[in-house]
């Protein structure tokens, strides 16, 4: 869901099924939540939502091990993580879990989005008088677009390399 949404790590991680309309196929982050402080609508793509929709429902957060708080230790999941991408013949360069968004990011600009709509997509602070006054458009179609595109590109990649798609089915190689 990092990677699908290109949100940061601790917004995903208090993720909650009130926040997601996935017949919409919306997420939004609100304020309390967000650390921009306000508000953000991301859309989901339709892996995003097969993702969500396979995910079991343990209590009020998506990321939950228990189901009364969001998912944490972070640190020991990404050490599993690297070993696991060590042991199937991965060669890494030290990374972080935020360089899933710098990453989502990057390529959504190779994909042909604009750096404004990849900010947008981001939350990231918009600046100036006409974009902080005036100019007080959603862009939720251009995110949509953004998000769409980035995961039909995630989705083509997983299909190259891996024999399993979201769903567990197998795919022919």
């Amino acid at each position: 869901m990092l990677l699908l949404t290109a949100q940061r790590r601790t917004e995903v991680a208090e993720m909650r099924w009130e926040q997601i309309n996935l017949d919409a196929a919306v997420w939004v982050i609100p304020s309390e939540s967000a650390k921009s402080g306000r508000p953000h609508l991301v859309p989901l793509s339709a892996l995003a939502v097969r993702l969500l929709r396979s995910v079991p429902r343990l209590g009020d957060y998506v990321w939950t091990s228990d189901g009364n708080s969001p998912i944490s230790g972070f640190a020991k999941l990404k050490q599993r993580l690297d070993a696991f991408l060590a042991a199937s013949g991965g060669a890494l360069q030290p990374w972080v879990l935020h360089d899933l968004r710098r990453t989502a990011a990057t390529h959504m600009v190779r994909l042909g989005v604009t750096e404004t709509i990849v900010g947008r997509v981001l939350n990231h602070a918009v600046q100036g008088v006409t974009a902080t006054v005036y100019a007080l458009h959603s862009y939720a179609p251009e995110k949509r677009e953004a998000l769409d595109r980035w995961a039909a590109d995630v989705q083509r990649e997983m299909e190259g390399c891996s024999p399993l798609s979201i769903s567990g089915s197998a795919h022919p190689r």
